[in-house]
């Protein structure tokens, strides 16, 4: 009688990977990561309207820089 056995896997290595990009695409204009102390009423105002506060924050920056413009 003959062994029975099974076919041997293969092992996807780099080499013979489909190379993809992996994670989040690119933004054409990516953000910086920085740290500003906000009074504690403010921050939780903008916490309280949920998921996507921070691009709120960034859009009443911007919203008050176009208002009112940086002299140098």
């Amino acid at each position: 009688m003959p062994l029975k056995t099974k076919p041997i896997p293969i092992i996807q290595t780099p080499s013979n990977a489909e190379k993809r990009p992996r994670g989040r695409p690119r933004a054409e204009a990516p953000k910086v990561f920085t740290a500003i102390r906000l009074d504690a009423d403010l921050l939780e105002a903008f916490k309280s309207t949920g998921k996507g506060w921070q691009t709120r924050v960034n859009a009443a920056l911007r919203k008050f820089i176009t208002e009112h413009p940086i002299r140098s």
